[in-house]
């Protein structure tokens, strides 16, 4: 792994990829709810109780997995997340977890730093799953209807304007926010988003291979200054919370695989990428080994929230006494078909 031989030596860069947990707005669409209608933020649905105890759960257990890799470190540098709320929860979640399992961290010493490079993929589908009348969350909803043709008052304000403008990427607007006390708001996220995506008037989209380059962006700039933290050994390990798309295509470039060798991401999942890196002269790019891939530790729950995007229509969700009880946390009424007026 690391040697000791002075200005030569090698950075050891472990990468943590991680999707967040179970979402709420899926779990009741599938108990024949909506959740869309109930918000002013459709594009942002939190996770449920479910959700947050599979990140608690990683968190408690990736001191483990990493020191059963028998990498050259085990602790957690940096955590880093998409602005979006479930990965940030996510992202809260890992840090309890971590500080749960361990004696000598604490929450103080360790914050969720947002990196705007980690967001969902913002296309077509995406933006049919929140901001058209009627959607109900799903990924490429009523992809049978000409988006164009959509009526300006059908569709939701903020996807009426670029993407940098509206509040789709201001995480900080939310007014109940549980990670907030998390968040680290002294860093500055090394990524952006700069091309002005917009459904109306004319529309706009992230296209695959700009979203698949912007998410291996990110992770080169988050790797590619290891005098930022403090890792020691010459080791950095940072943990990453994206979306199931995002997560899914890193797989592709780290590795030049189809997408199909990672499979489907499943919520919580995680996969495990290691580096090795000169410090000075030789070949400094970085080349990635992927040492787990697409793995969660609820096997029994592995098809639950199953997709290869963020918003694909899950093959099935957590069990009926979650389902019921976070429709009746939120004493919401069938409204799977609902209308909106935006304007």
């Amino acid at each position: 792994m690391s040697s000791s031989s002075g200005s030569c030596d090698r950075t050891d860069i472990i990468v943590v990829v991680v999707r967040h947990g179970e979402r709420l707005d899926y779990v009741m669409r599938d108990a024949g709810d909506n959740w869309i209608p109930t918000t002013d933020r459709p594009w942002d649905p939190p996770l449920t109780s479910n959700g947050k105890e599979q990140a608690r759960t990683l968190g408690k257990e990736l001191h483990k997995i990493l020191k059963d890799l028998k990498l050259p470190s085990s602790k957690i540098d940096a955590v880093y997340s998409s602005p979006f709320y479930r990965c940030r929860q996510t992202a809260a979640g890992i840090i309890s977890g971590e500080v749960e399992a361990s004696e000598i961290i604490s929450k103080a010493n360790k914050k969720i730093r947002v990196e705007i490079g980690l967001s969902e993929s913002i296309n077509q589908n995406w933006y049919r799953s929140w901001a058209i009348s009627g959607t109900d969350g799903t990924w490429g909803y009523n992809k049978e209807h000409d988006i164009t043709t959509y009526a300006v008052n059908d569709l939701h304000p903020a996807s009426k304007e670029p993407i940098q403008l509206s509040p789709i990427l201001n995480w900080k607007s939310i007014e109940k926010d549980e990670t907030r006390t998390m968040i680290d708001d002294a860093y500055v996220s090394e990524s952006k988003i700069e091309t002005p995506y917009i459904l109306y008037p004319e529309p706009k989209f992230e296209n695959y291979k700009t979203q698949r380059n912007r998410m291996l962006q990110t992770l080169e700039q988050l790797t590619s200054d290891t005098n930022d933290d403090n890792h020691s050994n010459n080791v950095k390990v940072i943990v990453m919370v994206s979306h199931g798309g995002p997560v899914t295509h890193l797989y592709e470039s780290l590795t030049g695989n189809h997408w199909n060798a990672h499979g489907i991401s499943k919520y919580c999942c995680y996969s495990v990428y290691q580096n090795k890196k000169k410090n000075n002269h030789g070949d400094n790019r970085q080349k990635w080994t992927p040492l787990v891939v697409n793995q969660t530790l609820w096997e029994e729950n592995t098809e639950n929230g199953a997709t290869t995007n963020d918003t694909t229509p899950p093959a099935a969700v957590s069990n009926d006494k979650n389902k019921e009880e976070n429709c009746d946390k939120h004493n919401l009424s069938n409204n799977n078909n609902a209308n909106f007026a935006w304007a």
